[in-house]
């Protein structure tokens, strides 16, 4: 947890959705300098009864546990390269709503596989999340091109396409079409 991670503009757009009467919670995944300020920011908002910290997880599978049992995924980041977590949130089949910083909206296909909101901007943080707490079509939309996508991304799919293209590129080698990678290959090539 850092400043840049924008977690204080969720914070406030939670604080405002309890306002109106929205009924949520907030599990907080994750450790680092900036705990400590937000544990005092949730006591000052008076947010305690919704936000839970996850703290860091790190065995995998019970990170993937806890994000499979959320509705929605939101990274609320000032500034980003390439975020993991938000490719990881689409292969635990949950919905995004991140800042358009970064590479983040490249990840999100310019908002077609999730919501982008500006950086900075509680209001519209809480407007997002809003919007799509109330529209399960959406959210099922959002999180069946966020599976899509992924599981077009693995290593095992990139593998097997950079092998389809070299066969192309190449036909005159002789390819041999038995070893490791030979079934990434053929699923590849056909997908």
């Amino acid at each position: 947890m850092a400043a840049e991670k924008g977690l204080i503009d969720l914070l406030h757009a939670v604080r405002a959705l309890l306002a109106e009467g929205l009924r949520l919670e907030v599990d907080l995944i994750g450790d680092g300098r900036e705990r400590q300020r937000l544990e005092r920011q949730v006591q000052e908002l008076g947010l305690s009864g919704a936000v839970r910290w996850a703290g860091h997880l790190a065995d995998r599978r019970h990170y993937f546990e806890r994000l499979r049992e959320a509705d929605i995924f939101v990274l609320p980041s000032r500034s980003e390269g390439v975020p993991k977590v938000v490719v990881e949130a689409m292969v635990a089949g949950l919905p995004v709503i991140a800042t358009a910083t970064g590479g983040v909206p490249g990840l999100l296909a310019a908002g077609r596989r999730g919501r982008l909101v500006p950086v900075g901007s509680p209001t519209e943080l809480a407007a997002a999340i809003r919007d799509l707490a109330a529209d399960e079509s959406e959210r099922a939309r959002l999180r069946s091109e966020g599976l899509r996508w992924s599981a077009a991304h693995t290593v095992d799919a990139q593998a097997g396409r950079l092998i389809a293209w070299m066969k192309s590129a190449f036909p005159e080698l002789a390819w041999a079409d038995h070893g490791p990678l030979a079934e990434t290959a053929t699923t590849a090539a056909a997908a």
